[in-house]
């Protein structure tokens, strides 16, 4: 899980799909423990987030997609905010299309 929320930092579009087609269940893990990512995307994942739930606070739009077709839960709401990743994918036009 953590590599693939580093490649999420770090936009590796081509990373994310290969670790997402190595394994399949990467989209849908959920966090164990808090983290501040504070470098590149500055957000809260909570425990109970998912790897979509950095992408779009990242505005990652492609990796959204990516993760998305990976079978992510787009209304993955298990943190102790109860907040899913459509909240942040409002804010995101270009995912509409």
């Amino acid at each position: 899980m953590e590599t693939l929320l580093t490649a999420i930092v770090d936009d590796n579009r081509v990373r994310v799909k290969a670790l997402l087609q190595a394994d399949p269940l990467l989209a849908t893990c959920r966090v164990g423990e808090a983290r501040l990512y504070e470098s590149g995307i500055f957000h809260w994942l909570y425990v109970g987030d998912t790897a979509l739930h950095l992408a779009a606070a990242g505005h990652r739009v492609e990796i959204v997609r990516l993760l998305l077709a990976a079978h992510s839960d787009p209304n993955a709401a298990t943190n102790h905010r109860k907040s899913g990743p459509l909240r942040i994918r409002r804010k995101m036009p270009s995912l509409s299309r």
